[in-house]
């Protein structure tokens, strides 16, 4: 929590504020990562806990790498979760030729940075 005036702001709502404020919009920052996935992956979900210990990288992941991703993958579906458990993860869902598949990138107490060296280091082949 942070103190601002006679207010305690939580990190969701610190977040929140730094993603209004659109320095993520800039072209510079858009450019700077670049994971450019394959046409087989189609949509990626989101998903933050409701309750218990907020998931920092996951949030700042949100905030500063989906768009991103968005920019460098303009075809991605790009869906937001608040789930009722304790733990963040990302899914993405795969239509290959012949067959579909969902990849799940469990996400809970890692850092953005440590986020961003899954998805790189991911083999997004067809599994077939």
């Amino acid at each position: 929590m942070k103190k601002v005036g006679e207010r305690l702001l939580s990190p969701r709502v610190i977040a929140s504020i730094k993603y209004a404020s659109g320095y993520e919009r800039t072209l510079e920052h858009l450019k700077v990562w670049k994971l450019v996935l394959p046409e087989a992956v189609k949509e990626t979900e989101v998903s933050l806990p409701q309750s218990g210990e907020p998931q920092l990288g996951t949030q700042l992941f949100l905030y500063q790498h989906i768009p991103q991703m968005k920019f460098h993958n303009p075809k991605l579906k790009v869906l937001v979760y608040e789930n009722d458990g304790s733990q963040s993860y990302l899914r993405f869902r795969l239509h290959h030729s012949s067959t579909q598949q969902l990849v799940e990138v469990e996400t809970t107490g890692l850092t953005h940075h440590q986020i961003k060296e899954k998805l790189e280091n991911m083999d997004w082949s067809d599994p077939t």
